[in-house]
């Protein structure tokens, strides 16, 4: 999986390495404004919680008005991120799901080509069996086998 900090810090380059892939690389650009707006909604949620947590330390000082006074500003607190944490998980699911989906960026010294035909073999090691029957792919088998 890509790092997302590598996708803030070197958008381009990773689009680059993308179009290598053959992959459309706007899907950058939708994990980048996805990330900015996560962002902007984490940093309002920590904010929340700095006021909540800077109310709970002065609450047992106050009394009479002022106290019902930030007693209802942290029930405002409360309702807020009661409504912003569940975006914050979903844009993260949102967010991950995208991520997973792009592929790791090749090497540089990789050559670009159209599709596997264009795939240059640079070493051999040892001899490839051969067989005296047509071997099964690994899904065949693992069906044959139940698991």
């Amino acid at each position: 999986m890509i790092d997302i900090k590598l996708l803030r810090e070197q958008p381009e380059e990773v689009k680059k390495a993308l179009k290598k892939k053959h992959v459309d690389p706007v899907q950058v650009d939708n994990i980048l404004m996805l990330d900015a707006e996560r962002r902007n909604l984490v940093k309002a949620v920590e904010d929340l919680q700095a006021k909540r947590n800077n109310a709970s330390k002065k609450i047992p000082q106050l009394k009479g008005e002022e106290k019902e006074k930030v007693l209802g500003e942290m029930q405002f607190v409360k309702e807020r991120m009661g409504e912003l944490e569940p975006k914050l998980k979903k844009m993260d699911e949102e967010l991950n799901a995208l991520v997973v989906m792009l592929p790791n960026p090749p090497s540089t010294s990789v050559p670009a080509g159209k599709d596997d035909s264009e795939n240059q073999v640079i070493e051999t090691v040892g001899k490839p069996p051969k067989f005296d029957f047509e071997p099964l792919d690994h899904l065949v088998i693992g069906e044959k086998l139940g698991i």
